[in-house]
């Protein structure tokens, strides 16, 4: 939950209030203001999607505006469009929220709550009754999707590197070319993951492809690796206001933000359903369209962990069982397997990551959703406080799944202001993300541990025999070639089947060749690639 000062948090249980709004478009770092042309906006923060989104639209009704005056980005003729089109992908928006005290003016402490990037959708639209142009965009994790990390290279060490220091490598590399801002492509961890040795940090990362993909999907990789993601960690870009020091960078630095904003961190969710981060309350707050979904089919209170050891390659079976859960609904059992978390293969591991899922999914998820005066200090994965009877849960504390603002500054089509928030959430527990149990399927393909690090043997490793006219051949051993501006060279070892003497050369390509052996000789190898810096 955001910090908020004590006549902040007062006002904003204050449902009799003065509010605002301002909604500007950065175009090549300058803002223009435009919330005087807003008709209606929804922005929609959620624990299951980690990236925010917002839909808007702004009146562009014909003639009052004209053609000088249209936001429509294909009319060269707007002010709004010189010196180039304003409503245009990769421009970036601002929305900002104020509250004050009725009669007051609201706009004089406005308070950031959603930073985008335009170009999933910007539509003109024109209707018998009049003209507007609608945006739908993202947050700044918009550009680190749009991203592509073509080919693959090699993160971390054989002796464990810190997964924050993996993942701001992956950042810097895949923006080395833009210098003029670092909002979205810095990491801040926040609060427990420091340093950039193991002993700093309790993820580690060890030799492993990545590549192919979107910088997005590659720093989640990374996390997902670690099994950090899958025990409570998640990536996404938080509110931190002027000032802030709760934040470290990836070399375990404290971070002093310099200005309110939206930045890439690294979060550790707090499971803990000790004590309410805010409380909602009809003597204080306006509850309206109050709803409650009662379901059963996402319980599941037996869940079996299956992987293969990572140090005694033994496969293990573990269970996680909550009684009360199966006395009430009955036995209800799931399975994760190692194709659903192929890097978590250690008890250490499973064990708490089943116990997450249990907690996710033990009990029967009362969908709870409310609509309240707008509030925009709550976050997801909160835990608000309720001592309304119209919260109809019969508990006394709702954990927040998802969160929409909605506003219409200029009153819309029922010419009445509207600053409203709806809250969804489940009963009495913080279920962060719910969404990837149900998109675990419990297969067992054990190989898949494998396929991602770069270890002694090489899964994509052969061998060809080439018979001279003396029945002797020339052994050719290959692997799958590494990005060459990151290898140093490649080190072979090698056997002939019954000997017990070991022989070792290295090459500067993927490829060793054996001579002398007899045809039909069978020879045992292994082989692994010296990277640039030390790690292999």
């Amino acid at each position: 939950m955001r910090a908020t000062t004590g006549g902040e948090l007062t006002l904003l249980h204050t449902p009799q209030r003065s509010e605002a709004c301002k909604v500007e478009i950065i175009r090549n770092g300058t803002p223009v203001d435009v919330t005087g042309r807003v008709n209606s906006g929804n922005i929609s923060f959620s624990a299951d999607d980690r990236v925010a989104t917002c839909d808007i639209t702004f009146e562009d009704v014909y003639p009052a505006f004209g053609t000088t005056a249209s936001l429509s980005p294909l009319l060269t003729g707007s002010s709004y469009n010189s010196p180039s089109a304003l409503l245009w992908p990769n421009n970036e928006i601002k929305i900002y929220f104020g509250v004050d005290t009725l009669g007051s003016d609201a706009t004089d402490d406005l308070k950031l709550a959603f930073h985008g990037v335009l170009g999933d959708r910007i539509t003109p639209r024109s209707t018998p009754g009049g003209r507007t142009v609608s945006l739908r965009c993202r947050d700044l994790a918009k550009r680190l999707q749009d991203h592509w990390m073509k080919g693959e290279l090699i993160y971390g060490d054989e002796d464990g590197t810190a997964v924050v220091a993996v993942i701001q490598g992956i950042l810097n590399d895949c923006f080395t070319w833009d210098t003029s801002s670092s909002n979205y492509k810095k990491l801040h961890i926040k609060p427990a993951m420091t340093g950039t040795s193991i002993d700093g940090c309790d993820f580690v990362v060890y030799p492993m492809k990545v590549g192919n993909c979107t910088c997005w999907d590659a720093i989640n990789k990374v996390i997902g690796c670690t099994a950090a993601d899958d025990i409570g960690y998640e990536l996404r870009y938080c509110f931190l206001p002027s000032g802030d020091t709760s934040t470290k960078d990836s070399a375990g630095d404290p971070i002093t933000v310099s200005a309110d904003g939206f930045y890439l961190c690294l979060v550790e969710i707090d499971q803990s359903n000790d004590s309410n981060d805010d409380t909602i309350s009809t003597s204080t707050d306006s509850i309206e369209e109050h709803e409650v979904t009662i379901a059963d089919d996402s319980i599941r209170n037996d869940i079996w962990g299956h992987y293969e050891d990572r140090f005694t390659h033994e496969i293990m079976e573990i269970n996680r069982r909550d009684e009360v859960s199966i006395s009430e609904y009955g036995q209800r059992t799931m399975v994760i397997g190692q194709d659903d978390v192929p890097f978590i293969d250690t008890h250490d591991e499973m064990w708490p990551l089943l116990g997450v899922a249990l907690n996710a999914l033990k009990d029967v998820p009362a969908t709870d959703r409310f609509t309240t005066q707008l509030m925009y200090h709550v976050e997801p994965n909160d835990l608000l406080g309720t001592t309304s009877a119209r919260l109809a849960t019969g508990s006394t504390s709702v954990g927040i799944t998802e969160i929409q603002h909605m506003f219409s500054p200029n009153g819309g089509p029922t010419t009445r202001q509207v600053f409203r928030t709806t809250f969804t959430g489940v009963r009495d527990v913080r279920r962060g993300c719910r969404k990837r149990f149900s998109l675990m399927t419990g297969k067992d393909d054990l190989s898949a541990s494998l396929g991602e690090n770069i270890g002694l043997t090489a899964p994509e490793s052969n061998s060809v025999w080439i018979t001279d006219n003396e029945g002797y051949t020339k052994t050719v051993l290959r692997v799958a070639p590494l990005p060459a501006l990151q290898v140093e060279y490649y080190e072979w070892k090698w056997a002939i089947e019954g000997e017990s003497v070991w022989k070792t050369e290295t090459t500067d390509g993927p490829e060793l060749v054996i001579t002398g052996v007899p045809a039909g000789t069978n020879i045992t190898w292994l082989a692994r690639a010296k990277l640039k810096g030390g790690t292999r």
